[in-house]
C-alpha cells in the first residue's frame, strides 16, 4: 500500500477499486474469448511473437470495451 502513494493522490484511492471490479473483469475476459485465435495463429505464421500479437492485434481489437469501462469509471467520480 506505501507504493501505491495514495497519501499522495487521494483521488486514485477511489478509482482504483473501481478499475477492478469482478463484473467489468467477466465481461472483458469474455469479449477476449470471444476473438478467432486464427487471428493470433496466422501472426504466429508470420513470424510475430506474443508480445507483438497482443499489441498490434489484440489490444486494438479491444478498445471498446475499454471504453466502455473508462466511461463508467466517469460517470461514477
Amino acid at each position: 500500500m506505501r507504493t501505491l502513494h495514495f497519501k499522495e493522490h487521494p483521488l486514485m484511492a477511489l478509482i482504483l477499486p473501481m478499475l477492478f471490479n469482478y463484473f467489468y473483469i467477466i465481461i472483458f475476459r469474455s469479449f477476449m474469448a470471444g476473438i478467432p485465435d486464427s487471428i493470433s495463429e496466422s501472426a504466429e505464421i508470420d513470424g510475430a511473437n506474443d508480445f507483438t500479437i497482443y499489441k498490434k492485434l489484440i489490444l486494438p481489437m479491444s478498445t471498446c470495451p475499454m471504453r466502455w469501462r473508462s466511461d463508467r469509471v466517469r460517470v461514477y467520480l
